[in-house]
């Protein structure tokens, strides 16, 4: 998934979900933000279903994106102002990097 970016079967991963469903990926811009997992069910998952689930992985992963900009966007507008003391803005930057470190 990471090399592709598209679904995968759970058949072909080790999951807890078991081997029936679908795995997809939320990547931006070349980075995969996490994954949308989808486990079993009575019936197949139909192509369709399969494309919607996709594109709703993709925008969960756009949003996540989204959030991380404004976080660092904050965090640079205070140092801009001077706000934020070198030792305080590095201990930010520190645990922002900290809450997203599951990006790469």
């Amino acid at each position: 998934m990471r090399a592709d970016r598209i679904e995968i079967g759970l058949g072909e991963v080790s999951s807890a979900l078991g081997s029936e469903g679908y795995v997809f990926p939320m990547a931006v811009r070349g980075v995969l933000r996490g994954a949308l997992a989808c486990g079993a069910r009575s019936e197949e998952y139909t192509r369709d279903e399969r494309k919607l689930i996709a594109e709703v992985a993709h925008q969960v992963g756009i949003a996540l994106h989204a959030l991380r900009a404004r976080d660092n966007e904050a965090l640079v507008k205070e140092i801009a102002s001077g706000s934020l003391d070198p030792s305080t803005a590095r201990k930010r930057a520190r645990e922002l990097h900290a809450a997203w470190a599951t990006d790469a």
